[in-house]
């Protein structure tokens, strides 16, 4: 989470400033966040990034967020409903 390190600048520019240096998806909260979330929010993005790479099924980014966002809702961890991307939603995974 953002505020675990006393954080002081705004979150506003950060987002732009990573599309501006050429990232094609940022995934960033609207809000703080716990690090009680945001250790298995990254986790299971991350995972689910991993196991796509190793399946044929092909997978939109915007489609691996949503199911994100639902497993991890089911599972308690309310935080991931702060997350928003931007970018590319429409980039393929997996096949």
């Amino acid at each position: 989470g953002c505020s675990t390190a006393q954080v002081t600048q705004e979150f506003a520019p950060y987002p732009e400033m990573f599309r501006e240096a050429g990232a094609d998806i940022i995934i960033a909260p609207l809000a703080p966040i716990l690090g009680a979330d945001a250790a298995p929010i990254a986790h299971a993005i991350s995972t689910s990034l991993a196991a796509l790479s190793n399946q044929h099924e092909e997978m939109r980014f915007g489609e691996l967020l949503r199911r994100v966002r639902c497993h991890l809702l089911a599972e308690g961890y309310p935080g991931v409903l702060g997350l928003v991307s931007f970018g590319d939603a429409d980039w393929i995974f997996g096949g």
